[in-house]
């Protein structure tokens, strides 16, 4: 059996293997935090590093669409303006048209009596004519037959 000597010894040897143990994961679990703490930093570094960008990028974003409804707007009112003054010509066109078509139809119905005056006229100097080219006829049949 073993002597009180050899079990102490044993005890020693396990407790100084347990203390070495204790000791490499203390280090280990050291080493792993500082691992940790490290890989913690440089993905705060890369975060702060692309949060600048990233910033910079919405900033750029929130111009663009700035911009884009500036242009937007601009054009709508461009547009709007547009029809305005198309409106406002085709009033002034139909004004003119309806300004024009009664000039016309007064200077139609002018010319049409000035045509009726004249063909009267005709039919009248026509008329006279005759008459008088009769009355002569008179007058010479009545010469001859003297």
């Amino acid at each position: 059996m073993s002597t009180p000597a050899a079990v102490s010894a044993a005890l020693d040897v396990a407790e100084r293997e347990i203390r070495h143990f204790k000791e490499t994961i203390s280090v280990m679990r050291e080493k792993l935090e500082e691992a940790n703490a490290a890989a913690d930093a440089r993905v705060q570094q890369v975060t702060a590093a692309y949060a600048g960008e990233i910033a910079q990028l919405k900033l750029a974003i929130q111009e663009m669409r700035d911009e884009m409804e500036q242009r937007q707007f601009q054009k709508q009112r461009e547009i709007q303006l547009a029809v305005a003054e198309s409106s406002a010509e085709i009033q002034e066109l139909r004004s003119a048209i309806r300004v024009l078509r009664t000039e016309l139809e007064a200077a139609e119905a002018s010319y049409r009596e000035d045509l009726q005056t004249l063909a009267r006229q005709q039919r009248d100097n026509l008329r006279q004519a005759e008459q008088t080219i009769a009355a002569l006829r008179e007058r010479l049949d009545a010469l001859n037959a003297r």
